[in-house]
């Protein structure tokens, strides 16, 4: 089991994947935006992954209820979403990681990354970009 904080973490979590991904079993929990982007690019690399998030809808009071439910549904699509889940139990014996969800699922995997309250560093934003509220329109959905 890795939390996923930081970009060392994140490199820790690529040497465990070795040299073939899709031989990999991963359960990521926490859905919010870099779990939800980290599952995607582990399914892109053929990584079996199962993304777990608390709220049924992750992400909707970062992104409004439209674009979470188009984003989740871009998740459920290509990776094994268990959206609305509570981890009860996580045992780890020498080569698996066991998650057991409220509802009884138990996912066995490889690897277990926490991503539950990881937020994006965007330090080098404030001294790179000038910042300025503005209010905008989504012109298309996505």
């Amino acid at each position: 089991m890795l939390h996923l904080h930081t970009v060392q973490d994140a490199a820790r979590a690529r040497q465990l994947l070795g040299d073939d991904p899709s031989r990999t079993r991963v359960t990521l929990l926490g859905a919010g935006f870099i779990g939800a982007e980290t599952a995607s690019h582990l399914a892109d690399l053929g990584a079996v992954v199962h993304l777990v998030s608390q709220p049924a809808l992750p992400m909707a009071p970062a992104l409004g209820h439209e674009v979470a439910r188009r984003v989740a549904d871009l998740h459920q699509a290509h990776v094994h979403a268990h959206f609305g889940r509570t981890l009860v139990d996580l045992s780890v014996d020498s080569d698996t990681v066991t998650v057991t969800l409220d509802d009884g699922t138990q996912l066995e995997s490889d690897i277990a990354l926490v991503a539950y309250g990881t937020v994006p560093s965007s330090r080098w934003q404030r001294s790179a970009l000038p910042m300025r509220r503005k209010r905008f329109q989504v012109l298309s959905p996505i």
